[in-house]
């Protein structure tokens, strides 16, 4: 998980949120380069993105190497992460999960969602992606 997303759970006053969801839907443990492969691919997005950090490499390939999904809401990353068919989401994809598992209810996502783009949060997402949001969850209705 990039710091990015962290920092949003932060802005939010959620970081609980985030908490809960790791432990109560996913089997979480700490990962680390641990083979060829993974070593391999972190030099070549070294070598192929120069816009990412050494962390951002690291993190794309720990991803890439143990098939898990890659967090963060960085631009580059994620082009990086299509380009190597790498799974990705992130703070929008983790609050969709929260809600869709019943985590929060429907008036505290809206809420989250609006605040995430609101001037609260160092967040800077799409304004479109929000719309999409409402629109595939029925928000306008809240």
């Amino acid at each position: 998980m990039d710091n990015n997303v962290l920092n949003d759970f932060y802005d939010l006053d959620r970081m609980d949120l985030l908490i809960r969801t790791a432990l109560r839907q996913i089997d979480y443990e700490t990962v680390s380069l641990h083979t060829e492969e993974g070593y391999g691919l972190m030099y070549q997005l070294l070598t192929e993105w120069t816009g990412l950090s050494e962390y951002d490499a690291e993190l794309i390939a720990i991803a890439g190497q143990d098939m898990i999904v890659c967090t963060s809401n960085e631009k580059r990353i994620i082009n990086a992460c299509e380009s190597y068919g790498i799974e990705y989401t992130g703070i929008l994809g983790i609050l969709c999960c929260a809600y869709e598992r019943r985590l929060i209810g429907r008036e505290e996502f809206k809420g989250l969602i609006d605040r995430l783009f609101s001037d609260e949060c160092s967040c800077h997402l799409h304004p479109r992606l929000k719309n999409q949001i409402y629109k595939q969850y029925h928000l306008q209705d809240v």
